[in-house]
């Protein structure tokens, strides 16, 4: 796992979350941005929305691999990429991550 990924994960100030039928909604008060998440998506943002001292990626795919059936390698990439790409658009923040070596 790249050393990314081994901070742990909040929700940003602003946000706010709705569940829908088939997943959730978030809305970033502050630039006005909106996301809509599939259920597994929804599965995660509440993981983290309810982890008040942060959740570790590792612990997101625990919870994860007890509800669906995808292997866990699988489930670790696509999870560490979607919330790398929730944080560039505002809507989490990753604390403590491990800052890489120099060359």
């Amino acid at each position: 796992m790249k050393g990314r990924d081994r901070g742990r994960w909040f929700v940003s100030l602003g946000v706010r979350s709705r569940n829908i039928e088939d997943g959730a909604v978030l809305l970033e008060i502050d630039e006005g941005r909106c996301c809509q998440l599939n259920v597994l998506g929804a599965q995660v943002w509440f993981t983290i929305e309810n982890s008040p001292a942060g959740i570790e990626l590792s612990r997101i795919v625990d919870g994860l691999a007890t509800r669906f059936q995808i292997p866990r390698q699988q489930l670790e990439k696509d999870t560490s990429d979607w919330l790398n790409k929730l944080e560039e658009l505002g809507f989490l923040n990753q604390l403590g991550r491990e800052i890489p070596e120099s060359p």
